[in-house]
């Protein structure tokens, strides 16, 4: 791992600080990061997608994680019974499945 020192006289360029962020972080494929490149999908979808693939949907789940929700609020909105998370809402629930 490189270490950044930062030069006290000259300092350092947005260029050179640049590039000492992209090789720090490890290079991996992504379909998060496939978005950036197509330019024609809406902002709110764009951010949806986003924080869809990151599992950062505020579902029932999350929100009893937080605190936010009691044990007894985590069911689906379908009233299926099963507890409301990002895969059960997009993946397995056949009522929102249907819509």
């Amino acid at each position: 791992m490189e270490l950044w020192n930062l030069d006290s006289v000259v300092g350092n360029s947005i260029s050179e600080t640049y590039q000492l962020l992209v090789n720090l972080v490890p290079h991996f494929h992504s379909p998060v990061l496939d978005l950036n490149w197509h330019k024609n999908i809406s902002l709110k979808v764009y951010v949806f997608a986003w924080r869809l693939l990151r599992n950062w949907l505020p579902t029932k789940d999350d929100l009893f994680r937080q605190g936010i929700l009691n044990q007894d609020s985590q069911h689906c909105v379908s009233g299926c019974g099963v507890t409301e998370s990002t895969n059960h809402l997009f993946l397995d629930c056949k009522f929102i499945g249907s819509i």
